[in-house]
């Protein structure tokens, strides 16, 4: 496989993938499989439609968002991503990694992932990204809400794969241990507020 070179990339560019084509047959299903294949390949990442997660279910995490964001600074910095480990909590303006060569992010975000406490086995054994979340404590439905709207994306996440690993499309000995039965709540979240300013 060739690894596309890096580059700025207009919005335009960005793939957008229809999953009505998974209701429309094997020829069909390969295709869409090939674009994402495609797209993943060299892109990195692409928009879906037709994916049937309700709107209700975006409006609900737009609207934690704007509540997690409209916290005063001192409850989002207690969260700061710094202060865990696991790299998982607040992430503020301007913060940078250890590359200070890089220009800062005009961004704010939260990453979160699968949410496991020190007695589950993959923590003891101090295994990468098995780890717990930090959690606003002023926002209390704030968990329940971000963590539903994560196990609808890992479903739809899920059921695309079974699909395109039945196609052969994605061989993977990832597959196994990533599977929803064994690990619920295993993708990463980031819940981000973008300050970029407008270029029209």
């Amino acid at each position: 496989m060739a690894i596309a070179q890096s580059r700025a990339l207009q919005i335009n560019e960005i793939p957008v993938l229809d999953l009505g084509l998974l209701d429309q047959g094997p020829a069909a299903e390969r295709r869409l499989f090939d674009a994402m294949r495609e797209a993943c390949e060299t892109v990195g990442f692409f928009y879906v439609e037709n994916h049937g997660i309700a709107a209700a279910a975006a409006d609900s995490i737009f609207a934690e968002s704007r509540r997690f964001f409209a916290l005063p600074m001192a409850e989002r910095e207690a969260l700061l991503l710094t202060r865990s480990p696991f790299y998982r909590g607040y992430l503020a303006i301007g913060a940078r990694g250890a590359n200070l060569d890089r220009p800062p992010d005009l961004l704010e975000a939260f990453n979160l992932g699968q949410d496991l406490g020190p007695d589950h086995p993959g923590v003891k054994a101090g295994k990468a990204l098995h780890c717990p979340n930090q959690w606003p404590p002023s926002l209390p439905d704030f968990r329940d809400a971000v963590g539903a709207y994560q196990d609808t994306m890992i479903r739809l996440a899920h059921g695309c794969c079974a699909r395109s690993r039945a196609r052969s499309t994605f061989r993977s000995r990832r597959w196994r241990r990533s599977s929803p039965s064994r690990s619920p709540r295993s993708g990463c979240c980031i819940i981000r507020r973008s300050l970029r300013p407008s270029t029209t």
